[in-house]
């Protein structure tokens, strides 16, 4: 919270942000607080920061193709996916990294190299997307070519804001991810 204003008064704060992150989750859940600290965490460690970078970059003129992962990878939800892991909660999504699985191909591995872990056919199906956006965007800064996908990646820009979803059945589009976030951390609190 200090990054956003260095005087905030923490006690002026904790109400709004109960509020605003506490929406959704039962407050007689023994996991209320741990839900409402993960998104704040989310939004204050990763998705605030990489929406300003990617801001700034698309202000100086510079392409720039932004994806969310939210897929939860079945290897840390599901024993039948991941023996030798420890199973998050479900209220971890995507984790930090979760995406490299699929980027590099893990489903693809021969089973002795994959520590027991099992990949859906919509994993499977996700992984050789990414693969094709990334290794395209190596080849030509484009993820949508030379190789062709049925959902183009768009451009970002600051007005569309529009992002890649990489998720299991199929793939989408979003937009203006973080809004809500942003607009709380740099106008609400900061005049806290």
């Amino acid at each position: 919270m200090r990054k956003y204003n260095k005087k905030i008064d923490l006690k002026k704060v904790l109400p709004l942000l109960l509020e605003k992150y506490g929406l959704g989750f039962n407050e007689k859940d023994k996991l209320f607080y741990s839900n409402i600290y993960g998104k704040i965490f989310g939004d204050c460690v990763f998705t605030n920061g990489i929406i300003q970078t990617t801001q700034a970059y698309a202000d100086a003129g510079e392409q720039v193709y932004f994806y969310y992962m939210t897929h939860q990878p079945l290897l840390n939800h599901d024993s039948r996916f991941g023996i030798e892991t420890a199973k998050k909660p479900d209220y971890i999504g995507a984790d930090h990294a979760d995406d490299i699985y699929f980027t590099f191909g893990l489903p693809f591995l021969p089973q002795n190299l994959k520590n027991g872990f099992r990949f859906s056919y919509g994993e499977e199906e996700m992984s050789k997307k990414m693969m094709t956006y990334f290794t395209n965007f190596a080849k030509s800064g484009n993820p949508n070519m030379p190789v062709k996908l049925e959902l183009e990646w768009p451009l970002y820009d600051t007005k569309s804001k529009q992002h890649i979803e990489f998720k299991t059945p199929t793939l989408g589009l979003g937009e203006n991810l973080g809004k809500d976030s942003m607009h709380l951390y740099s106008n609400e609190l900061s005049k806290l």
